[in-house]
């Protein structure tokens, strides 16, 4: 998320006041405290679903772009910048790269709920791709430092 506004240039004072929020007002969105744990882990693999977190970051998108959600070939076209998620799909057991070069009309916003998605806090990200139904997670699961996807 972080590395997406930075993508879109904001400032170090924006990104400083970004990261001095309360975030757990946008981060618990499971409804019913505790007693929404077991059926959501059992549901999504993660207590919260993260839909108030994403919706909360595409505001973000669209007061700096214009655009709620903005693609990885438009934030390349408008500031010049390569961003580059990694996401872990679990249906395959593989790494997958969201870039301007491999997945130009996917939203920013879609590949960083899905790198987002720590099992356990929140849940999978389930999406079709080719006609197919793939289960995404945080990158970090089989790719922690992913230095070479800009060699």
């Amino acid at each position: 998320m972080v590395a997406s506004l930075a993508a879109i240039g904001i400032s170090a004072g924006e990104l400083e006041e970004f990261l001095d929020q309360d975030v757990r007002k946008i981060m618990a969105d499971h409804s019913c405290g505790y007693c929404s744990l077991l059926p959501n882990l059992k549901k999504g693999f993660g207590w919260n679903p993260g839909k108030k977190l994403n919706n909360w970051f595409g505001e973000q998108l669209r007061e700096r772009t214009g655009d709620y959600d903005i693609t990885f070939k438009d934030i390349l076209r408008l500031f010049g910048t390569e961003i580059c998620i990694v996401v872990t799909n679990l249906s395959h057991m593989s790494v997958e790269y969201f870039h301007p070069k491999t997945t130009p009309n996917i939203p920013v916003r879609k590949a960083v709920k899905m790198s987002m998605a720590l099992p356990g806090v929140f849940q999978v990200v389930r999406e079709t791709f080719n006609g197919q139904e793939d289960v995404y997670v945080d990158g970090g699961l089989l790719c922690n430092y992913p230095i070479h996807a800009f060699d």
